[in-house]
């Protein structure tokens, strides 16, 4: 399925989840984008990466000069990468664009998503996101999405600047390199409870979203157009949620 997976909605959510509650029937302020720091794409070869990784390449892409056109670059293809094999190549990426190492006590979205009919093969796509630089007024956040089936990762950096009476969110902090449920995991517990029933019923015609609830120590999957469920990070336990 064809998707321009712009880097838009993972702003959005960014600014929703970085917001404290508000007791109000007023709508709530969302904070004022300031123009991108960074906005970079970079072209790979999905065929290769992971081996020119393995091999000790730093720079294993090619940074393109603008926007490529996503349609022409679009391949339906099957991706046999895993959590950690996304993870690998984002650190790596972080590593370029920014000349050091992820932190991962700063992230704030890690998730990863997949075509119904590509659910045990691998991810089609991943998306990790750092808030960092979080000053009383201001926040910058980083943001990595690896598109394989359009042989390209999509990489922005921007700064929020908050309104009257609005406050940052301290991030919950994760260890991604600790030994718990991998995403592949939490998405085999939700085929078992709902997900492999529902993605029958609807002849696989769906997307799939795993990605890590910060707030509750669970991956959240989700079924397009079906149910969700949170699979606890640290005993695997699938629950189906109303």
């Amino acid at each position: 399925m064809k998707k321009d997976l712009g880097i838009v909605k993972f702003l959005l959510l960014f600014a929703v989840l970085s917001l404290s509650g508000c007791q109000t029937e007023e709508p709530i302020q969302l904070p004022e984008v300031v123009a991108p720091n960074a906005y970079f794409y970079y072209e790979i070869d999905r065929d290769t990466l992971l081996q020119a990784l393995d091999a000790g390449e730093e720079e294993p892409w090619t940074l393109l000069e603008e926007k490529p056109d996503l349609d022409a670059k679009y391949s339906p293809v099957e991706v046999r990468w895993s959590g950690s094999n996304y993870l690998k190549i984002s650190e790596a990426m972080y590593r370029t664009v920014w000349q050091e190492a992820p932190d991962s006590r700063q992230l704030l979205d890690w998730r990863y998503e997949v075509a119904c009919k590509h659910v045990g093969v691998g991810f089609d796509l991943a998306v990790t996101m750092f808030s960092l630089d979080k000053s009383a007024k201001e926040s910058t956040t980083r943001s990595i999405v690896i598109q394989p089936q359009y042989n390209l990762i999509e990489v922005a950096e921007w700064t929020f600047v908050l309104g009257e009476g609005q406050t940052f969110l301290d991030n919950p902090q994760v260890d991604i390199e600790a030994n718990f449920v991998s995403p592949e995991e939490a998405l085999q517990g939700a085929e078992e409870v709902a997900g492999e029933e529902f993605r029958q019923e609807v002849n696989d015609a769906c997307q799939v979203t795993v990605q890590y609830a910060l707030e509750a120590t669970s991956w959240r999957v989700i079924y397009e157009g079906g149910p969700e469920v949170l699979v606890d990070a640290i005993t695997g336990e699938p629950v189906l949620q109303e």
